[in-house]
């Protein structure tokens, strides 16, 4: 099936030429923008189907989501590429694609500096926050169990371990675990 990929791209992110990105290269896969040091990709992944954007400086570059949750948080964790399996999807998609980043990507476009940075800093607290959560996905069994089996100083100290992420149960359990360790010494 003939999706025309490249063409369908280049027609829905025309935009990008008036911004004064000059179309670099193109593939049934990957169409690729530069303005100097910045960079821009439109894409559609051959085996899942989505079809994405990102932009940045080098090897640094930012995802839809990422530019949106920039502006708002909720959109931008709710964001998903679209999929498209055939021409009507695909131009769907882009068409919804680069209304979304005419919409929310102005700043990344014109190439300030300052949105890259605030980007970085923004996906490297949401790296922090993830291994937290990560963390806590594999502290919070063992602390369950050690506070049902009333080992309360291993239950304290893997609930410290875990304090930003407790819910307010489980933070009243640990006070409890405290409490009834210091009892025992």
């Amino acid at each position: 099936m003939r999706l025309d990929f490249a063409e369908a791209a280049s027609n829905a992110f025309a935009f990008l030429s008036d911004a004064g990105f000059t179309l670099a290269s193109t593939s049934p896969a990957v169409v690729r923008y530069r303005k100097g040091e910045l960079e821009a990709e439109v894409f559609r992944d051959p085996q899942s189907y989505e079809v994405g954007f990102q932009i940045g400086y080098g090897s640094e570059k930012y995802s839809t989501s990422e530019i949106i949750r920039l502006a708002d948080q909720r959109l931008g964790d709710e964001y998903r590429d679209h999929t498209a399996k055939n021409r009507a999807e695909l131009l769907d998609a882009l068409a919804r694609l680069a209304d979304l980043i005419k919409i929310y990507a102005q700043d990344e476009i014109s190439g300030n500096r300052f949105v890259f940075k605030a980007l970085m800093h923004r996906r490297k607290a949401w790296a922090e926050n993830y291994a937290c959560e990560v963390l806590a996905s594999q502290i919070r069994p063992k602390a369950e169990e050690a506070f049902r089996n009333g080992d309360y100083a291993t239950a304290a100290s893997l609930y410290g371990k875990i304090e930003s992420q407790l819910s307010p149960s489980e933070a009243k359990k640990m006070a409890l675990a405290q409490e009834r360790s210091r009892n025992l010494k």
